[in-house]
């Protein structure tokens, strides 16, 4: 819905704001941190919160379900290095 949309890019425009950074002029490694924030929040636990994360971000959702796909690997790749010590 349109709500639950604008919730999805407001959480976007905090993290940037917190940040102190524009969307227009974010690194990759930026653009990381702010989704693994997202990410942390549960924000892509709700339906549909790709395309709108994209669009305040200003990327494609590809590049969005990447940046996922790493956070969430790099944090299984910690919980079992922590398993093995």
């Amino acid at each position: 819905s349109a709500a639950s949309d604008g919730y999805k890019r407001q959480a976007v425009y905090r993290a940037l704001d917190r940040l102190g950074l524009s969307p227009l002029r974010l690194t990759p490694e930026e653009r990381m941190e702010i989704i693994a924030g997202l990410e942390a929040d549960g924000i892509f636990l709700l339906k549909g919160a790709v395309k709108p994360v994209a669009d305040a971000l200003q990327c494609s959702q590809a590049s969005i379900y990447r940046y996922l796909s790493q956070i969430r690997r790099d944090r299984t790749g910690q919980h079992n290095q922590a398993e093995a010590e």
